[in-house]
């Protein structure tokens, strides 16, 4: 499926200013895909494919600190992409 292993680097995405709090912007770096979130917390990168089936991040909703796939409503953690709702809520 998705390759879930934590790696940092940098790469410009987007200005600061472009990105309000609540915003999530898709971004390409390398031939990669990022959800790219700010949040109260501060700007969160995160691979864009929902693990469960591929569907991308940020065409969900963001609730706070919280990242919901549209599709099959998973929930993820913004700062740490922690799933934290998955395939037990699939309806």
């Amino acid at each position: 499926m998705n390759d879930t292993s934590s790696r940092t680097s940098t790469a410009h995405v987007a200005n600061l200013d472009d990105l309000a709090v609540g915003d999530m912007k898709m971004a390409k770096v390398g031939e990669r895909k990022i959800a790219v979130i700010r949040t109260a917390s501060g700007v969160h990168a995160l691979d864009n494919a929902c693990p469960h089936q591929g569907y991308g991040l940020v065409t969900g909703a963001l609730d706070g600190e919280l990242v919901t796939c549209q599709w099959h409503n998973w929930k993820f953690r913004a700062d740490t992409g922690e799933c934290v709702m998955g395939e037990e809520n699939v309806t």
